[in-house]
């Protein structure tokens, strides 16, 4: 029953007084006790209850009513009023063999463990009784954990009947709890033997199935035990359960629908039909039976649940599937307390644990659970995974190993093993026993197994092969088209992902790693505000999933709210010291602020969990070359060297050294990867690059000409040639080279920017002109080499053609650059329009109001305008930025003269004219100055 009603009615009843017993009321009481007991033989307890209250209500101490009342209340699952009345009746002297069995079973449940090994003592029992009482105390130091006692007294329930099933049974129970499968298995077929129709039996030797591994031969004894009593309440949820983990779910429904036509309120039964109607797509139905269980068991205490840890289970499993955590993880933790061993539970508590973002309270709860765990794959195959994500190594192999004996041919250890080797980066091994394995008919997860390695290893095309291979198979499975959406991802494919999980969607409506994926995709792709709907939305249900919080927290650093964003990874990350990605993307926010410091600790946190990660260690170097702290810099790179391998490595160690001012540490480790890779032409150039900044020009010569004898015409050899030639002062052969190197890969970004340099100092002009218009004509959206070509012509004085490739640029979207093509522009249009050209400038003062160049030239054009006061603060602003610039100290002199502030025009003027640096507008200088001297 799902409502309780403690018994007291009786209670009351006697403080009630009579002063005189008549005959009638002797009579009613006794024809009431006659009904009730009639009632309670057939089954009928509520009647029987009726006519119990009416006899007690007659004769408050009548024995025989409390015994049988305490025998009701057993069965409406009142077991602490039952215990108390039969308690008292055990007191008025009632015979314990009439009730021995309920009470015992009433205390077990109780856990009052004691009172049943107490309960037969001193008493005389007979030999039924005696039976029960020793198998009842068998069960009781079972439970406080006395093996030794437990074994003593089902030997003595042996002895007094050794064919007895209720023994040979409740022997055989405790050898299967006791992992000897053996033994219980020898004892399993000697009650069948001797009981073939005992459907308890068949129902053990289903169990001992479910131990060994055997899910087939475990349906079948379930079946042969419903066949010989398909009554049996414990039969029928375990042939419903077996059902239901072999897929037949219409099957394991209509018996579960049985169980409660004679059980309406039977929790567990509800628990399993909710799930059974989920997995036969019925949600609404699932989830209005979940609702039902969850409203009647909040009406019970926490007291009451204690009474029957099922009803704790039920309550956290109810919440759980609801994904009401709070309560689910109280009622869960409760009821392991009872019942610790229980792998449902806790596989149900790890995931709460780790879908709050608290991995270390799961692996703690697994790791506690050590010997359930190594006998239990799929928790023993979680605590690798959850070994895996924080680092421990050593512990996932050593727990794949201990594992290895009992299921060295279990798929699922396979797949664990596989996922450690990639851990690893063992890819090819991972393949290796993958291959190894290769089941003769098409396996769906073996292949995705594969393809999961595939991806971790980055190859891209082998898992795109194997999605479109399960896609093939099964056009419509979800878990193909999500691999299929995270490859596109992963290939920052980001519409197409967008479209895949779209489609996921649409057969699974609402799935949570869908839109997940859905949101991540959409910030990659700039969409932050679809994004965030998605997130803000998937956070009502999931408030505590990190990968959801950190997903959330970057979409507030992108829309710029930052503080927002802080406050929500530092949140998760004093919740949970173990959650790596959220200390590394604070570490990325903190240094995109410039708050080095912060970083630095964060660092200092990410190092305690992933001791020497390199790529921590380069977020310090790059810190500290920020912060101009070479010493400490190269500190870094050191311990860098010591941990990284392979000529990669090395190459972009040498590149950190370099940006450290230290060619020669800098050249030691290319050479050490030229040995690893003696044909790299990129080390070997990098080699020749350091001779040239190491003035070892002959050296960097010889060198050169050997790479240009097996690389005739490369564009990367023809650039450090250019760059030779430029040291030598040989400008126009290095122009030259720039230029050919151009013409040959017209998407060489370094040789068009040296090749512009050149022509800020006169040499490779048209050179640059022509090769950069033909690239233009091959591709006109190729905006940095537009960018450099007006900037060209503007240094040329070509005004006319710098406008036109201007004007084409102001209009492309995302250009990080809009600002200074704006002002540019504006600076053109000041002599021929000056009402367009202060808009482009004041568009160019609102994408970046920290420029000298932009507040210059905003405020001459103020100062053209006749707005001599507000030009006068703009380029006063514009000087305090840049003290250098001498056309600014022009515009401030001619803007004072306008002002009738002669003497300070002329400290202007001259301080402009004074400047060794050339500008525009010198000659203007000069006839102003001159007219006021």
């Amino acid at each position: 029953m799902l409502v309780y009603s403690p018994f007291i009615f009786w209670i009351a009843m006697r403080l009630f007084l009579f002063s005189i017993f008549l005959i009638s009321s002797i009579t009613a009481a006794a024809n009431n006790f006659e009904k009730a007991l009639t009632a309670y033989n057939s089954n009928q307890i509520e009647e029987a209850y009726i006519h119990l209250k009416n006899v007690m209500q007659d004769e408050p101490e009548n024995l025989s009513a409390k015994v049988l009342m305490g025998k009701v209340l057993m069965h409406k699952q009142y077991f602490g009023d039952g215990i108390a009345i039969l308690d008292e009746a055990l007191m008025g002297g009632a015979d314990i063999n009439l009730f021995l069995n309920e009470l015992g079973s009433a205390l077990m449940i109780a856990r009052e463990f004691q009172q049943v090994i107490d309960l037969g003592k001193g008493k005389s029992l007979n030999a039924e009784n005696k039976l029960t009482w020793y198998l009842l105390s068998a069960n009781a130091y079972r439970a406080l954990d006395n093996i030794e006692e437990t074994r003593k007294y089902f030997n003595l329930a042996l002895s007094l009947a050794p064919t007895n099933d209720r023994a040979l049974g409740s022997l055989a129970a405790f050898e299967l709890n006791q992992q000897n499968y053996s033994t219980a298995e020898k004892l399993i077929e000697q009650v069948i033997t001797l009981y073939p129709q005992q459907s308890r039996i068949w129902h053990l030797k289903g169990q001992l199935y479910i131990r060994k591994k055997d899910n087939k031969s475990a349906l079948n004894a379930f079946e042969t035990a419903y066949n010989i009593d398909n009554n049996d309440p414990i039969v029928q949820r375990s042939l419903a359960n077996a059902y239901t983990n072999a897929g037949k779910f219409e099957e394991a429904l209509l018996l579960v629908n049985k169980i409660l036509i004679n059980t309406p309120e039977d929790p567990m039964a509800k628990l399993l039909q909710s799930e059974l109607l989920a997995n036969t797509a019925k949600f609404e139905e699932a989830k209005a039976v979940l609702i039902d269980i969850s409203q009647k068991l909040s009406l019970y205490t926490d007291e009451q649940k204690n009474t029957n840890a099922s009803l704790t289970y039920v309550a956290g499993a109810a919440a759980y599937l609801q994904n009401d955590f709070e309560v689910a993880q109280k009622e869960l933790l409760a009821y392991l307390r009872d019942v610790p061993q229980d792998s449902a539970a806790i596989k149900m508590l790890v995931d709460i644990y780790l879908r709050q973002n608290q991995q270390d309270k799961a692996l703690d709860l697994l790791e506690a659970k050590e010997k359930l765990i190594i006998n239990n794959l799929p928790l023993a195959t979680k605590l690798i995974d959850l070994y895996l994500n924080n680092q421990k190594i050593y512990k996932a192999e050593r727990l794949i190993t201990t594992l290895e004996d009992e299921f060295k041919n279990s798929q699922a250890l396979l797949f664990a093993k596989v996922n450690y080797l990639s851990k690893i980066e063992q890819f090819d091994n991972a393949i290796a026993l993958l291959d190894q394995h290769q089941p003769k008919e098409f396996n769906a997860i073996f292949l995705l197994t594969k393809g999961l390695v595939y991806r971790a290893n980055k190859k891209i095309v082998e898992a795109n092969e194997i999605a479109d291979t399960l896609l093939e198979a099964e056009p419509l499975n979800s878990d193909f088209l999500t691999f299929k959406g995270v490859l596109l991802l992963q290939q920052q494919q980001w519409s197409p992902a967008v479209k895949t999980f779209e489609q996921v969607l649409s057969i699974k409506p609402g799935d949570f790693n869908s839109l997940f994926n859905i949101a991540n995709a959409k910030a990659a792709l700039g969409e932050f505000e679809d994004a965030k709907v998605i997130t803000t939305k998937l956070l009502e249900t999931q408030s505590a999933f990190a990968p959801l919080i950190i997903l959330d927290a970057k979409l507030d650093r992108d829309m710029n709210n930052i503080s927002l964003a802080l406050e929500k990874l530092t949140k998760l990350t004093s919740a949970s010291k173990t959650n790596i990605k959220a200390s590394e993307v604070l570490v990325d926010i903190y240094m995109q602020q410039g708050d080095y410091e912060s970083a630095l600790n964060e660092l200092d946190n990410l190092n305690k969990l992933v001791f020497l990660n390199p790529e921590y260690i380069k977020q310090r170097i790059e810190i500290y070359l920020a912060l101009k702290d070479t010493k400490q810099a190269v500190k870094q790179i050191e311990i860098l060297e010591g941990i990284v391998e392979g000529p990669r490595a090395f190459y972009e160690l040498s590149q950190l050294y370099s940006k450290t001012n230290e060619p020669l540490k800098a050249q030691a480790l290319l050479k050490r990867a030229l040995i690893l890779a003696p044909e790299n032409l990129l080390i070997q150039l990098q080699i020749v690059k350091l001779d040239i900044q190491l003035n070892s020009l002959e050296l960097a010569d010889s060198k050169l000409i050997a790479i240009e004898k097996a690389y005739t015409n490369n564009p990367n050899v023809l650039l450090v040639r250019g760059d030779l030639l430029a040291k030598q002062k040989k400008l126009t052969l290095a122009s030259e080279k720039y230029a050919t190197a151009l013409s040959l890969d017209h998407s060489f970004i370094q040789a068009s920017v040296k090749l512009y340099q050149m022509t800020t100092i006169g040499y490779g002009l048209e050179a640059f002109k022509n090769t950069t218009t033909e690239i233009l004509t091959k591709n006109e959206n190729f905006h940095f080499m537009r960018n450099l070509l007006a900037h060209y012509y503007l240094n040329m004085g070509d005004i006319a053609n710098a406008k036109i490739h201007y004007e084409i640029l102001k209009d492309v979207d995302g250009l990080q650059n809009k600002s200074i093509i704006f002002n540019n522009l504006a600076n053109i249009l000041i002599k021929s329009d000056l009402a367009i050209a202060e808009k482009y400038a004041s568009n160019a003062l609102t994408l970046d109001d920290t420029s000298s160049a932009i507040l210059d030239t905003y405020g001459w054009i103020k100062v053209l305008r006749g707005e001599f006061e507000e030009g006068l603060i703009l380029l006063r602003r514009a000087y305090t930025m840049n003290s250098n610039d001498p056309a600014i100290n022009y515009h401030l002199g001619y803007t004072l003269m306008k002002l009738n502030r002669v003497e300070e025009a002329r400290r202007e003027l001259d301080r402009a004219l004074s400047s060794n640096i050339n500008f525009y507008e010198q000659d203007e200088a000069k006839a102003l100055l001159e007219s006021i001297k």
